[in-house]
């Protein structure tokens, strides 16, 4: 396989088995982004409040979601995984997000290669209290941005299926190419 010079344009891979680049480890505060012209891994900020990424956190190659940014994926993994890796993964639900009235869903999904989270096929198969907690941080990540409480950042309009996370990275994959 021929290396991409800049991760945000790897290839996506298909519906069942697609490539995540991991921008934040979880348990982090720190929120990068790589850069999708230069592809350089820059500090975004440190999280405003006493919350942590609940899950590797980062985005599917190639693609361009509705909000105009890479298709986001949270990864259940055994361990945090480096800010650049490139994850091998499959869908197992999807977190339906309004950020600001934009759309900015989240699919949730597992690493192919850890014998951990094999069992995991659907949303159903995640412990519901870690439900709670992906919901609770993205609904109140952003809150206390700037020392001031802000309402209505993010909404949480539920969890769906592996299904329709299915549908949603069909609609993205290999969608980008750059402009």
């Amino acid at each position: 396989m021929k290396l991409a010079q800049n991760l945000y344009f790897l290839p996506s891979g298909t519906v069942q088995e697609f490539n995540v680049v991991i921008e934040i480890p979880e348990r982090s505060q720190n929120k990068y982004e790589l850069d999708s012209e230069t592809g350089a891994l820059f500090l975004d900020r440190v999280l405003y409040g006493a919350a942590y990424y609940p899950a590797n956190y980062g985005f599917i190659p190639s693609t361009k979601a509705a909000d105009g940014d890479a298709l986001d994926v949270m990864v259940f993994i055994n361990n945090p995984v480096p800010p650049g890796c490139v994850v091998k993964c499959r869908a197992i639900g999807m977190i339906k997000i309004t950020d600001s009235g934009e759309e900015d869903n989240k699919i949730l999904a597992v690493c192919i290669d850890d014998p951990y989270f094999a069992h995991y096929q659907d949303i159903s198969d995640v412990p519901a209290h870690k439900i709670k907690e992906i919901t609770d941080f993205n609904e109140n990540m952003q809150k206390l941005k700037k020392s001031v409480w802000i309402k209505n950042i993010n909404v949480v309009n539920g969890v769906s299926s592996r299904e329709i996370a299915d549908i949603e990275i069909a609609k993205h994959l290999n969608n980008y190419k750059g402009e």
